[in-house]
């Protein structure tokens, strides 16, 4: 059975190791796009097996622009379309809650949000700081947009709701070695983004009662903190309570918190040099 009100929308550079699993976990829909960004592995031809699907081609430039080329000049065959990473999996709950829900009034909700279910060495990490995040991923495509270089943020004026069921996240799929590196990359963009004073404290998100805008303040005061690897460490260990996902959950907390460290260590190091 096709779910004929939603589209899927991927983006993608040298994906073969997740690109089936990912589009395997859709099949259900009728409609699924991949923007990718002229790969040189498999991923296109691996893609090219499954029927309903597109493929269109840009040359990257940051994730931001690349999924607001997608959304603003693919034409989608359904009105709602669900983005995904390579590295993530439609999860069964939530195939079958989209496939029960109706998405239709697009005055009630342009945007629906989800979690993310990470998994480290085939386990579900779900003691930590990270699961609680939401994140948007079922969008009206007319009526949002991404902005933001690193850790792109969807933007929209309307209504948004929560979905009940999460996205199965495997950021490991590639091995620790391309985790790392990617890491790496990463908080060098997000070094030189605080620098520049990217994330700058709006005291009007205290009083909002939007859980989104209360996080981003919380997340512009934990920023300007030099020590903030440690706390976040802290944090896991004993308010969420990390330990509990057993030496796999402690692994990975450590990993997010090297991650932290290195954010850290390149700010302090461009601004001493």
């Amino acid at each position: 059975m096709y779910q004929h009100n939603i589209s899927i929308f991927i983006i993608t550079y040298n994906e073969e190791k997740d690109i089936e699993q990912c589009l395997n976990s859709v099949t259900w829909s009728n409609d699924i796009v991949i923007l990718d960004s002229f790969s040189t592995d498999k991923t296109l031809s691996i893609a090219g097996q499954f029927n309903n699907t597109q493929i269109f081609q840009k040359k990257f430039d940051d994730y931001a622009s690349q999924r607001n080329h997608g959304l603003e000049n693919i034409n989608f065959k359904n009105p709602w379309v669900l983005i995904l990473d390579a590295d993530e999996r439609c999860s069964y709950n939530l195939q079958l809650e989209l496939l029960s829900k109706k998405f239709q009034n697009p005055n009630d909700n342009i945007v629906y949000k989800l979690r993310r279910k990470t998994f480290f060495m085939n386990k579900w990490v779900r003691h930590n700081s990270m699961y609680n995040v939401w994140i948007d991923r079922l969008v009206r495509p007319e009526k949002v947009s991404f902005y933001g270089e690193i850790h792109e943020k969807l933007q929209y004026e309307g209504k948004s709701s929560q979905l009940l069921n999460d996205i199965d996240h495997y950021p490991f799929s590639k091995g620790l070695e391309h985790w790392i590196s990617r890491r790496n990359r990463f908080s060098t963009l997000c070094a030189e983004y605080e620098i520049n004073d990217g994330y700058k404290i709006n005291f009007k998100n205290f009083y909002s009662k939007d859980p989104v805008k209360f996080r981003k303040f919380l997340n512009s005061i934990y920023r300007k903190l030099p020590f903030r690897w440690g706390i976040f460490f802290m944090y896991n260990f004993f308010i969420k309570l990390c330990f509990l996902d057993g030496f796999k959950g402690m692994r990975y907390v450590l990993l997010e918190t090297y991650y932290e460290f290195l954010i850290v260590s390149k700010i302090y190091y461009k601004r001493v040099k």
